[in-house]
């Protein structure tokens, strides 16, 4: 069962249960299962509980296609995206503050048509933040080059630095990958970026969504950001190793 099958009364009470306890302040990027299911949705809702009744001016989307696109890093050129929830505003100002900013950003629907999950987060995002927020969403191209993943991750840190902005990152990382997660974990813990992106890029690192969370990281360690990560509860596969959320840890 997906997230479609919820009713938006149901998600609202299973994300306020998960923030009624929540202690993270000035959340800025989360990261989150590709898709909702049922088998994963204790876990979805502890992460999306951390910005429960929050505001965000925006929201920006990042997604590895399971496709090589024409261009490694798109946009789709749609005004407005519609969920069984209600629409929600594209950022065009902002689309287009992208694609001036770096020759790699293209506003176009490559990737867009195969888009895995993209109405899940946002259903689980008209529950979670106040709205009206608006969204720009990335498609990257399957296992792009880490030097176009830099370029991205330097764009997203200057451009949205001192804006009032949420990052959803959709990655997967098996429950099963425990020797994975604890490397990488421990890398980002003590932060060696060099040995941090050399593990993410070797085969046997079975993350799914690569690209977007190697960004993700970069910005939050841009930005001085403590990342958590939030445990599977059920062991389940549409759970993940690498949900959890990053923000301003007070000393």
């Amino acid at each position: 069962m997906s997230i479609k099958n919820y009713s938006r009364e149901q998600v609202t009470k299973a994300l306020q249960e998960s923030a009624s306890y929540k202690e993270e302040k000035d959340i800025k990027i989360v990261f989150v299962p590709r898709t909702i299911t049922e088998d994963n949705f204790k876990q979805v809702t502890e992460v999306y509980g951390s910005v429960y009744d929050e505001r965000y001016d925006t929201v920006v989307l990042l997604n590895d296609s399971e496709e090589e696109l024409e261009y490694p890093i798109c946009m789709t050129d749609l005004k407005k995206f519609i969920t069984p929830f209600g629409t929600v505003e594209a950022n065009d100002d902002l689309r287009n503050e992208f694609a001036d900013e770096e020759d790699d950003f293209f506003i176009n629907n490559d990737g867009y048509e195969d888009r895995v999950g993209m109405n899940d987060h946002l259903m689980m995002l008209q529950c979670a933040i106040l709205e009206p927020f608006n969204v720009v969403n990335i498609e990257l191209s399957k296992d792009e080059r880490p030097s176009i993943i830099r370029e991205l991750a330097f764009v997203l840190q200057e451009v949205l630095g001192l804006r009032n902005v949420l990052i959803v990152v959709c990655v997967d990382l098996h429950t099963s990958q425990s020797e994975s997660f604890e490397k990488l974990n421990y890398l980002m813990t003590n932060w060696e970026r060099s040995n941090f992106l050399n593990t993410l890029l070797q085969d046997e690192t079975q993350l799914i969504g690569k690209s977007g969370f190697m960004a993700g990281v970069l910005v939050a360690k841009a930005w001085d950001l403590w990342t958590d990560f939030v445990r599977p509860f059920k062991g389940a596969d549409d759970e993940s190793l690498v949900a959890g959320y990053s923000y301003k840890k007070l000393d």
